[in-house]
C-alpha cells in the first residue's frame, strides 16, 4: 500500500477499531477479565461523549460544514466550524489558552452577538484591526474537550485568512 493511501486509511482504521470495541463491550459479560476493564473505559468514554452532545447538540445535529471548515485561533488552538439552520458555530478543539480568543477566518464586522453554548452566556467580543473576530471568554470556563461558540446568523468568512 502506498504512503498516501495508508495515510487516508489509518484514521478510518482507528475509528473502526473504536466502533468494534464499543460493539464488543455491549455484548461482554462481567466475568471476562481484562476485557471488562476495557469495557468500563469505553462506557466512560461513551458517557462523556453523550454528555458533551447533550450540551452542544445545536451545533452538531442537523449541521453541515460552514464555508470555512477549519482554522485556528490567534494562539494556534484548532477551530472547526458548522452551520445549523442560519446559525454559525465555532468549535474550539481544546481549552482556550487565554481569555481573549481571536477566531481567524471569521469576519467580525458581520457578527451581532457571541454566545457560549451550554451556559447560554452572551460574551463580549470585538473586531480586530485586521477584521477577525476577538471573543472574551468567561473567567471560569466550563471544563470541556471542545468549547462551542454560537456566532449567530449573517456571519461571513474571511477567506483570505482562513487556514
Amino acid at each position: 500500500m502506498d504512503a498516501d493511501r495508508e495515510a487516508r486509511v489509518e484514521p478510518a482504521r482507528a475509528m473502526l477499531e473504536e466502533i468494534a470495541a464499543l460493539l464488543l463491550c455491549s455484548r461482554v459479560r462481567e466475568d471476562v477479565g481484562h476485557v471488562t476493564q476495557i469495557c468500563v473505559n469505553q462506557r466512560y468514554r461513551r458517557r462523556g461523549l453523550g454528555a458533551w452532545l447533550d450540551v452542544n447538540a445545536e451545533a452538531i445535529y442537523g449541521s453541515r460544514p460552514w464555508v470555512v471548515t477549519e482554522s485556528a485561533t490567534g494562539d494556534g488552538t484548532p477551530l472547526r466550524f458548522t452551520k445549523s439552520g442560519e446559525g454559525v458555530y465555532a468549535l474550539l478543539l481544546g481549552m482556550p489558552r487565554a481569555r481573549q480568543v481571536t477566531l481567524r477566518g471569521v469576519d467580525g464586522a458581520r457578527v451581532r452577538r457571541v454566545r457560549l453554548v451550554g451556559v447560554d452566556a452572551l460574551l463580549e467580543w470585538s473586531v480586530e484591526p485586521g477584521g477577525d473576530l476577538s471573543v472574551t471568554m468567561p473567567a471560569r470556563l466550563p471544563l470541556s474537550p471542545v468549547t462551542v461558540l454560537d456566532l449567530g446568523t449573517g456571519v461571513r468568512a474571511r477567506l483570505e485568512r482562513a487556514e
